[in-house]
Parts: C-alpha cells; sequence; structure tokens
C-alpha cells in the first residue's frame, strides 16, 4: 500500500508522539518505497512539522528537531535563519553548539525539543 507523503507524515507524527518508534519508522519505509525523491521530499515536509518558534533556537534529540524516526544523535535548528546543527554525539555539545549560534541573534532563545517521550527515540 502507497501512502500520500501528507497521510504518511501525519502518520509518522502521531506514532512519534506515542512514543512508537518502530511504526513511525514503518510509516517512513512505506512512504518512501525505495525512491531517493521521495525520502528526499518526506525529510523536507516532517521537518516541516516542526514548529520552530521565531527568536528560538531549538535543540534536543534529532527526531524531535526534524520529525524523522531515523534521524539520530543530537541537532539545533534557528528560528531566526535557516541555520541548523545535526549528528552531534551528546545532547550537551547541541546545547553548547546552539547557545554559541544564539548569541549571534540578540535576544534569541533556546529551547529544548522533547516530543518523544523520553527514552522512546533509543528503542528499535
Amino acid at each position: 500500500m502507497v501512502e500520500t507523503l501528507e497521510q504518511a507524515v501525519a502518520d509518522i507524527g502521531s506514532a512519534l508522539a506515542g512514543g512508537d518508534l518502530s511504526a513511525a519508522r514503518r510509516h517512513f519505509d512505506r512512504a518512501a518505497h525505495g525512491s531517493p525523491e521521495a525520502v528526499g521530499s518526506l525529510v523536507l515536509r516532517l521537518a516541516a512539522t516542526v514548529e520552530i518558534p521565531t527568536g528560538t533556537v531549538l535543540c534536543g534529540a534529532g527526531i524531535d528537531v526534524w520529525g524523522n524516526p531515523y534521524r539520530s544523535g543530537h541537532a539545533w535548528r534557528c528560528g531566526a535563519c535557516p541555520w541548523t546543527g545535526s549528528n552531534y554525539a551528546t545532547a550537551c555539545a547541541a546545547r553548547s553548539a546552539a547557545d554559541k549560534h544564539a548569541q549571534e541573534h540578540p535576544g534569541i532563545t533556546v529551547l529544548t525539543a522533547c516530543t518523544v517521550p523520553t527514552g522512546a527515540h533509543r528503542s528499535g
């Protein structure tokens, strides 16, 4: 069964919000169906579902920051400019980089993302 990308994004988001990484990955795999073009489009749509308030840098687990069930490590994304940082080995390293980037934007705040229940992104 081939899902629409919109339905896949909704299903992936629901699965991640419920802490079911295996289900999120199944939805991703079904939607991507081995097509690099579909993967690229899906990844962009998933990233767009993560709200980054203007005036903030969002920092946390890669899954939370990008909305992608296959992201690993830690990451940050800026709501004031297009800059991002991904694939940090530790939360501390990602937060440090996010704090450093935030200094480039007067008055910006660094927020920690946590849409996936603690530890859920480590399973599966």
